[in-house]
C-alpha cells in the first residue's frame, strides 16, 4: 500500500478507537455531578465517522457546539437506536452565544453515538443529556373548553421534575407586558413530551448554567401545557422573570412550542392551548393583544407587540417560519376571546344579564331577540375603554345606530325600563 494511502487509512481508524474509549487523552470528558449530562470535547477532520461511547447510563438528547458559524454539509449524528439527525447550527453568525445545533431528542435510551463530520474540520463539543423517564397522570392533559377564560390546566414543574436536581434558588417577579412565542427547534418525532421537558430542563440547568428552565411555559404538540420556570413560592409562575429573550427578559413571559417549526406545522391542539394560555394572561393583565409598546431594553425596533415571536427582538430564526406566520391568526384569536372575557369598564360583571348577537361580526341594522316584548328599551354602545359612543331609544327590537362605527369591538347595553333589567353583549363591527 502506498505510504500516503496507508496514512489516510490509519488516522481515521485511530480516531475511532481513541474516541470510543481506548485512548481518552484525545478527548476531554465531563460528567455532571447529577450523572445525567456529559460533555465531550474533541477535534475532528472532514470525512470522518466517529463512534462515541457515553459514560452515562444512557442518553436521549444530543446538542453539538462549534467554535464558529459554518455552512455544514453532510454532518450528522446517529444514535444507538438508529435515530439519524442532520446537523445544522440554529444560532445566527453574529449572535453573542455559542454556535449550537438544535437539541436532538429521541424516545429511546442510547449508549453510543456515531458522528459523521461531513465537510467540517475543527473543534467539536458534544452534550449528551439523559434524564430518566417518568409516568405522569394522563388526567392532567388539557381538557377545558376553548371559551373558558380561566387559567388553563398545566403540569406543575415540581411534578415533571421528579427525580432531577432542584433549580437554583433566586427568583425575580416582574410585570409582564409582552408574550413571547418560541419553539424548541428540536425533533418532531418524539412522543414522550414529559421526557423532552425534563431534558430541556437539564440542558438549561447543567449545560447553559442557568438557575432553571428558561421558559415560563412549554406546550406539547398534543396541547398539554407544562409549567417551566419554578416560582419557588416567590410569586405566580407567569410573572417570574425567565431566561428566553437574549438577555432582554424584563417584562416578558416566554412560551415554548415543543418541536421544530421550520420543518413541521404547528398542531391544532398546541395552537389552541397557546390561544387559551395567552387569552387568560391578557385578561389577567388587562392587555389588549393587538397593541405594541416600547420594550425597556434596546431590541433594535421602536416597539414590540404584546404578542411577538422570539425573532422580533433577537437575532434568531425562532419560533420557526411555520409558527411565526401564525402570529397574526394567534393575535386575532386571542383578541376575539379577550373581548368576550373582559368586563365593561366600570360595570360589575354580577349585574349582567347576557344575550347573544348573531351573526357576529355584525352589519347594521340588526334585529335583537330579547326576553320581553312590548317594553321600552334604550341601548348604549360602549367601547373597550368604557366610553359611551351612543345612547338612544330603540324602535321595537331593531337596532340601527344611524352613524358609522369604525371596525372593531364594542359592548352593547340594553336597558329594559319597564322592569329595570339590563342586558349586555359584546359584538364586532365588520370591516366595510
Amino acid at each position: 500500500m502506498h505510504l500516503r494511502s496507508l496514512k489516510n487509512f490509519i488516522l481515521p481508524l485511530a480516531s475511532v478507537l481513541l474516541l470510543s474509549g481506548l485512548g481518552r487523552k484525545s478527548t476531554l470528558r465531563n460528567v455532571s455531578a447529577s450523572g445525567l449530562t456529559e460533555t465531550i470535547e474533541l477535534h475532528v477532520r472532514a470525512g470522518q465517522e466517529i463512534d462515541l461511547l457515553t459514560e452515562l447510563s444512557s442518553f436521549s438528547s444530543v446538542v453539538l457546539e462549534f467554535p464558529d458559524y459554518f455552512d455544514l454539509k453532510d454532518f450528522q449524528v446517529r444514535t444507538t437506536a438508529g435515530d439519524v439527525f442532520p446537523v445544522r447550527i440554529v444560532t445566527k453568525p453574529d449572535i453573542d452565544e455559542p454556535r449550537r445545533s438544535a437539541m436532538f431528542m429521541t424516545d429511546h435510551a442510547n449508549t453510543s453515538l456515531q458522528v459523521k463530520t461531513g465537510n467540517y474540520t475543527g473543534p467539536l463539543k458534544i452534550y449528551l443529556i439523559g434524564a430518566p423517564g417518568i409516568t405522569l397522570d394522563r388526567s392532567k392533559v388539557l381538557h377545558k373548553s376553548e371559551t373558558d377564560c380561566s387559567k388553563p390546566d398545566f403540569i406543575a414543574s415540581e411534578t415533571w421534575r421528579a427525580g432531577l436536581p432542584d433549580p437554583v434558588p433566586g427568583r425575580s417577579v416582574h410585570k409582564v407586558d409582552h408574550l413571547i412565542v418560541h419553539h424548541s427547534a428540536g425533533s418532531n418525532s418524539i412522543t414522550d413530551y414529559t421526557l423532552a421537558v425534563r431534558n430541556i430542563y437539564l440542558y438549561h440547568l447543567e449545560v447553559n448554567g442557568w438557575d432553571d428552565v428558561g421558559y415560563n411555559y412549554l406546550i406539547a404538540p398534543n396541547g398539554q401545557i407544562y409549567q417551566g420556570r419554578d416560582d419557588l413560592g416567590v410569586g405566580p409562575e407567569d410573572n417570574i422573570k425567565g431566561a428566553h429573550f437574549c438577555g432582554k427578559n424584563t417584562g416578558t413571559m416566554g412560551v415554548c412550542l415543543m418541536g421544530n417549526y421550520d420543518e413541521a406545522e404547528v398542531a391544532d391542539s398546541a395552537f389552541h392551548a397557546l390561544i387559551r394560555l395567552f387569552t387568560w394572561k391578557c385578561v389577567k393583565e388587562g392587555m389588549d393583544p393587538r397593541q405594541s409598546l416600547i420594550h425597556p431594553a434596546d431590541i433594535g425596533t421602536d416597539s414590540l407587540g404584546r404578542i411577538a415571536g422570539h425573532r422580533d427582538g433577537c437575532n434568531t430564526r425562532c419560533p420557526g417560519d411555520n409558527a411565526y406566520t401564525l402570529l397574526h391568526a394567534l393575535i386575532d384569536s386571542v383578541y376575539n376571546r379577550y373581548i368576550q372575557c373582559e368586563p365593561v369598564v366600570g360595570i360589575s360583571r354580577s349585574s349582567w344579564e347576557q344575550f347573544h348577537i348573531s351573526p357576529n361580526p355584525v352589519r347594521f341594522p340588526i334585529y335583537l331577540t330579547l326576553p320581553a316584548n312590548g317594553h321600552t328599551f334604550r341601548y348604549r354602545i360602549i367601547d373597550l375603554q368604557g366610553k359611551t359612543i351612543l345612547n338612544k331609544r330603540m324602535v321595537g327590537h331593531w337596532l340601527d345606530p344611524e352613524m358609522p362605527l369604525q371596525s372593531g369591538s364594542y359592548f352593547l347595553e340594553i336597558e329594559d325600563r319597564d322592569n329595570g333589567m339590563r342586558y349586555f353583549a359584546k359584538f364586532i363591527v365588520a370591516q366595510p
